[in-house]
């Protein structure tokens, strides 16, 4: 055993590893976290040198300072002035107004104002989107009962502050919710849907909303027709999370995240009253839809008859390592996801296995995810498992990833999907009627604990740096 260099060991607050992901990245590599230390916060730009950016943090050992280890956050956490990205609204001049972030929003009455104020995703400072939110129950439209927004905790529970806003339109609740590089829409009703609903922006300006793919009826519309014995809850099992007395319906979204990460659970169902839907049509269909949400989540949800099934989820993400320099020798990578729930009624880890995989997904598209890669054949190679049994709540799950996985010039595409029932196609054994099986982790959406991916490296070329001063290294 190497005798301990008692001068390596890192004692300063300001530099001492705290972030649990790297804490577990280096014993996985049984590195001793205290010959380590936080070397550079996440910045405004992204500089490759120090392997930094709105995105990425780094850190180096101390014995070798030629060793490096990246941060890579699916959340934007840096303006390019310098400021840091903090979600939340504000009341000034008779307005909401949120916080600084690459795009700003106005928010009077119903009408809402997003003003580009950073160049990101090929939109330019300056343009400008201007939508409202309009309800029609039944072919009637509804008035809030307050035209202005008022202002309400994260009804997610990730986020602290004023970060959603709600208007009441009776049985049915519009929340506006702001995370770094998004604004989140979501209409959710008190009571079951009795007539067909239809949900309208009138947008005008620069660019668009991103409206809810199943129910998608125009670039400014979502409509969702009323079917008699069917509940919107059987209809659409939407953002896997319940609500108190409260069902989500649709949901419409605006990300303006500089880098290429993305994150999104798709999922393919029966149609409702069908009943015909086998596992293997679930598996095959040429197109899922977005389920937006809180969770990454690999799903499925017997129908009520056998042999048949209603649901099946994957989970999509893109990690953007392309901070770091380009000619580094990688050495490890991992990718964490902080476990929510699980569940295994149907089960799938008696029947067999229920073994979570990453897998590479073939895809070469960095703009976002959407129910076009759906199809299972875009699966790629396993890279690693986490088992149902040995799932972790309330902590980051690691998937350490091989040699080679991680290149600095590319995009990581990758899929949490079951192994066994869903990747190989092997149809489960009917469990019962509406029964669930699912793991599910938290996705950017929530805010916090979002997926990482760490990368351990050497530079092609050594270099130093000044010593960090910023506050934020353990998140």
């Amino acid at each position: 055993m190497v005798a301990e260099d008692y001068l390596s060991i890192i004692n300063d607050p300001n530099r001492v590893v705290t972030d649990p992901v790297v804490l577990s990245a280096l014993a996985e590599q049984e590195e001793d976290w205290r010959y380590w230390e936080f070397w550079h916060d996440y910045q405004g730009t992204v500089d490759k040198r120090k392997s930094v950016g709105p995105w990425t943090k780094s850190y180096r050992s101390t014995l070798n300072t030629d060793r490096r280890l990246a941060v890579v956050s699916q959340l934007v956490k840096m303006l390019p002035n310098g400021n840091r990205v903090i979600p939340g609204w504000q009341r000034l001049g008779g307005a909401w107004v949120s916080h600084d972030d690459y795009m700003q929003f106005s928010v009077r009455g119903r009408q809402v104002t997003a003003e580009v104020k950073y160049p990101v995703n090929g939109l330019q400072a300056g343009q400008v989107l201007r939508f409202t939110s309009r309800f029609f129950y039944g072919g009637q439209e509804v008035s809030p009962i307050r035209e202005e927004a008022s202002v309400i905790s994260d009804p997610f529970g990730g986020l602290v502050g004023p970060v959603c806003l709600e208007w009441d339109f009776g049985n049915i609740k519009r929340w506006l919710r702001l995370v770094n590089g998004k604004l989140i829409g979501l209409w959710v009703s008190q009571k079951p849907i009795q007539k067909s609903c239809r949900f309208q922006y009138d947008q005008k300006g620069d660019f668009k909303l991103r409206l809810d793919e199943q129910f998608y009826l125009n670039d400014d519309t979502e409509y969702i027709p009323y079917i008699p014995d069917c509940s919107i809850v059987t209809n659409r099992n939407y953002w896997p999370i319940v609500f108190p007395g409260l069902t989500p319906l649709v949901n419409d979204t605006l990300i303006f995240n500089p880098g290429s990460s993305y994150d999104d659970t798709l999922y393919s169902f029966d149609k409702p009253g069908s009943h015909t839907m086998t596992w293997l049509g679930l598996r095959s269909g040429d197109a899922g839809y977005s389920k937006g949400g809180i969770y990454l989540t690999w799903y499925c949800k017997s129908d009520t008859s056998t042999p048949y099934w209603y649901e099946l989820d994957r989970a999509y993400i893109h990690f953007d390592p392309t901070s770091i320099a380009d000619d580094s020798i990688i050495n490890s990578a991992t990718a964490a996801f902080y476990g929510v729930s699980k569940l295994d009624d149907c089960g799938l880890a008696t029947s067999y296995s229920f073994d979570v995989s990453l897998c590479y997904y073939l895809n070469t598209i960095t703009t976002g995810i959407s129910g076009n890669d759906w199809p299972y054949q875009k699966i790629g190679v396993t890279l690693n498992q986490v088992t149902y049994a040995s799932m972790a709540l309330g902590v980051y799950n690691s998937y350490v990833l091989p040699a080679g996985t991680i290149c600095p010039v590319h995009i990581f595409h990758c899929i949490l999907v079951d192994e066994h029932w869903d990747k190989m196609g092997t149809a489960p054994p009917w469990p019962g009627a509406s029964l669930e099986s699912y793991m599910r982790f938290y996705s950017s959406d929530n805010g916090t604990n979002e997926p990482k991916l760490t990368v351990t490296y050497t530079p092609a070329v050594g270099g130093g740096g000044r010593r960090p001063r910023a506050r934020y290294h353990n998140v």
